[in-house]
């Protein structure tokens, strides 16, 4: 009698060890939301309505600084990387908040007669050669968002690598001559004269300032903007190398740490710069009050629909009956904002390392009512969130069990398990790699970790009794074994960077 009962008593107990070692297993591996750490440095009061502002989850790190009739103060709060905390001289990446230097660049060279803004880019730089009606853009067309130009060139590289940069964090950005990237894409193009915002027009005006100048975008930018104004903290890519002295490492929403976008070619328009909170706001201030190179690009000059008006490359936007003067940017995990009220007298910058956009501290800074920043998740991100969990789980355990309507004759084979495991490895990297987190999103993970976990038993019982495959269909059998196995593998090496 007591043979079947300690039998039982067994497999009771490898059911419930199978189910507990995988659960914890899953939910320690699921995309819990980033906190924003307990480190605070600079003045409290700015730290504590900075962090009320910022709301308590999906962050790692944020600086702030605020310049009220002149007077700077400055707070950090969270970590730049594990185990060092935000500082003042933390440089952050500043995404397309660049493009307002690159305006200021543009309009320091119009001031003084280089260029005008309604220079043609064939006449600009009339050695080139220009695809197309590319070279009757003029310059204000690109500095103004409308040159029609897309955002990026749409190609089958760069779809690929913008989805593998939302699965493993990668940088989306390779480096390229961005005037052939231009020409390019001038296929692509809509007519001007209608707001669209491009980073690829950014870029190209960039370029073309740089060499209408005859000197590099990052030594042209530095002696027309951050050098008179001593920015010394701001550092643009020289080269494809890794990131300046004290920066932040950048994080999705989960938490995940993620590449920098260094890509030369592209840095015009916001891909590899770095600064401080305290440079950009210096850089503000100057600006707002007229005494920094190029200041005349805040000055609106087109409609920009929901946003207001856009000067060069500064939005102009109507809020809570005053206007505030702006420009956000993202990056590598990393978000920016940086804006001034002339009828308050104050200026916001706003760093944060992780994807989340800073707008509402910026704006709340300046004083509008706002609420704190969410992460608005497309609902194709959040069906993949909660589905490829479960979809990992359920193709496990119908494997394990040979299918999940009971043949006669049929308990499955070890070649269909191993490549359901592979698929559910897939189906796991994809979930946690599409960078959508919550409590309630991660919650189907502890719940995919129990199917699994019985999965993993129901293996387990009947792993020496299973042959290797059916009779019928060997060749598709290895064939699907292997597509399974190399989607997993695949997955793994691609999130661990070993693909990079």
């Amino acid at each position: 009698m007591s043979g079947p009962m300690s039998t039982s008593r067994a497999r009771t107990a490898l059911l419930v060890v199978s189910v507990v070692l995988v659960t914890a297993m899953v939910t320690l591996l699921a995309p819990w939301p980033a906190r924003l750490g307990q480190q605070r440095t600079g003045d409290p009061a700015l730290a504590a309505r900075a962090a009320r502002l910022a709301g308590p989850d999906q962050r790692r790190g944020i600086a702030v600084a605020v310049v009220d009739h002149g007077q700077l103060t400055t707070a950090e709060l969270g970590s730049a990387s594990p185990g060092r905390a935000v500082r003042p001289d933390t440089r952050f990446e500043i995404g397309s908040v660049t493009k307002t230097l690159t305006a200021a660049v543009l309009a320091d060279m119009v001031a003084d007669g280089t260029v005008g803004p309604q220079d043609r880019l064939r006449e600009v730089l009339p050695d080139r050669r220009w695809t197309g009606s590319l070279g009757e853009i003029t310059l204000a067309e690109l500095a103004g968002q409308r040159s029609g130009l897309p955002t990026v060139r749409r190609s089958f590289g760069s779809f690929a690598r913008a989805s593998l940069a939302r699965l493993t964090g990668a940088n989306p950005y390779r480096s390229v001559d961005i005037f052939a990237e231009a020409n390019a894409a001038t296929g692509q193009a809509t007519a001007p004269g209608n707001y669209e915002y491009s980073n690829l027009g950014f870029a190209l005006l960039g370029a073309v300032l740089a060499e209408k100048a005859g000197q590099p975008y990052p030594e042209l930018l530095r002696a027309r903007v951050l050098a008179p104004l001593g920015m010394s903290a701001t550092t643009l890519p020289t080269t494809a190398a890794g990131p300046p002295e004290n920066a932040a490492q950048g994080h999705d929403v989960t938490g995940r740490a993620v590449a920098s976008w260094i890509a030369p070619g592209w840095t015009a328009a916001g891909a590899g710069v770095w600064s401080t909170v305290g440079d950009l706001a210096t850089y503000a201030d100057a600006t707002m009050r007229g005494r920094a190179p190029g200041a005349d690009a805040t000055r609106p000059r087109w409609p920009a629909g929901d946003a207001g008006r856009i000067g060069y490359a500064w939005m102009s936007t109507p809020i809570d009956g005053r206007t505030v003067v702006w420009h956000n940017g993202g990056a590598g995990g990393a978000t920016s904002f940086v804006g001034f009220d002339r009828a308050q007298d104050r200026v916001v910058a706003v760093l944060s390392n992780t994807d989340l956009p800073v707008d509402a501290i910026g704006r709340g800074l300046l004083g509008a009512a706002v609420e704190p920043d969410s992460a608005p998740a497309p609902p194709r991100a959040v069906g993949i969130a909660v589905a490829f969990p479960l979809l990992a789980a359920l193709s496990f355990l119908a494997a394990a069990r040979g299918g999940w309507q009971r043949r006669p004759n049929r308990r499955g084979n070890r070649l269909a398990v191993i490549g359901a495991a592979g698929v559910s490895v897939f189906f796991l990297t994809v979930a946690y790699g599409v960078g959508v987190s919550g409590w309630l999103l991660t919650a189907v993970w502890p719940l995919a970790g129990i199917v699994l976990g019985v999965g993993a038993f129901v293996v387990a019982t009947r792993w020496p009794s299973l042959p290797w495959r059916d009779d019928r269909g060997q060749t598709k059998q290895w064939l699907s074994a292997g597509f399974g196995l190399f989607l997993g593998l695949f997955a793994v090496a691609a999130t661990t960077g070993l693909l990079s």
